[in-house]
């Protein structure tokens, strides 16, 4: 199970946390609150895999 974590020193930021960023709540207000948590979920599991596979991911609240 922690193959499915990123390095430890890598910090992604929690659905929350990118919702109350400018964009997600300019998602949120556009396509609404169920669909917004769909897409920062998405956009996190691939940089999950990128980090994964050693590749770099922007990691801040604000990109995702």
């Amino acid at each position: 199970m922690d193959d499915a974590r990123p390095p430890k020193n890598v910090r992604l930021p929690a659905v929350d946390e990118v919702l109350r960023t400018d964009a997600g709540r300019v998602g949120v207000a556009r396509f609404g609150h169920a669909a917004t948590v769909t897409a920062i979920r998405d956009v996190l599991a691939a940089h999950r895999d990128r980090l994964r596979e050693g590749g770099t991911a922007t990691v801040a609240a604000g990109a995702v």
